[in-house]
């Protein structure tokens, strides 16, 4: 998967992101009178959001680099596109019975309770730990998202990945948490199209598992691995 896709997926996927998380946008604190201090305050919040994607980047950028030492990234990749568009067809969503669980539910409760704690209060550093703790918050585009850094097959790619991702929301996110109520969400009724840029990008990556040589979308696991050899070499 390209890296750039992230960027794509996070234009895209930010009319969702803007309909599931504006509602904790508009309930930051703070009316500050001074419009540079609440500038910088948003900035702090979509910014602590970044953070925690290039953390969770990083981690399944590694995670990815040992399937592809391992052989299974073909594998991973066809399974990792069925899943995505199994999980569209699922009526139950996974999230309410994960917290059903008795440890869970408390986790989950806790972290609950800590994320509301800081979005009531007004200082920057608070800000920036909302938007931390919001880049944790369950969602599908996220774990989308977190597919392709899997499946990016290193460190760097999969940080780069969910930098792309991030930066692809941070304008209409930024404008919902600056602007408000001012701006109209009727537009955000075009989410509805997520599921079936879902479903493209599901299929982009069983067709990169399947090896078809099709540059770009199917290339050759072992032309690709040559070339990564390489430039490793030079």
């Amino acid at each position: 998967m390209e890296i750039l896709a992230g960027l794509v997926l996070g234009m895209t996927g930010s009319l969702h992101c803007a309909g599931m998380c504006g509602p904790i946008a508009l309930a930051l604190s703070g009316q500050d009178k001074d419009k540079m201090k609440f500038i910088f305050k948003r900035i702090l919040y979509n910014s602590g959001r970044l953070t925690t994607y290039l953390l969770l980047g990083a981690i399944f950028g590694l995670l990815g680099d040992r399937i592809k030492m391992s052989g299974l990234q073909q594998t991973v990749s066809i399974l990792t596109g069925t899943i995505i568009i199994a999980g569209l067809f699922i009526s139950h969503d996974p999230f309410s019975l994960m917290i059903k669980n008795r440890y869970l539910g408390r986790l989950y409760f806790r972290f609950k309770t800590l994320f509301g704690y800081y979005l009531g209060k007004n200082s920057g550093a608070a800000f920036f730990l909302t938007g931390i703790l919001n880049g944790f918050l369950p969602c599908g585009l996220v774990y989308l998202a977190l597919s392709g850094a899997l499946l990016s097959g290193n460190l760097v790619s999969g940080i780069l990945f969910m930098l792309l991702f991030g930066l692809g929301t941070f304008p209409l996110m930024m404008s919902v948490s600056l602007l408000g109520r001012r701006i109209n969400f009727e537009i955000l009724k075009v989410r509805k199209l997520i599921p079936v840029f879902t479903i493209i990008l599901a299929i982009l990556f069983i067709l990169r598992g399947l090896n078809l040589g099709i540059p770009y979308i199917s290339p050759k696991l072992s032309e690709t691995v040559k070339a990564n050899e390489g430039i490793i070499c030079n």
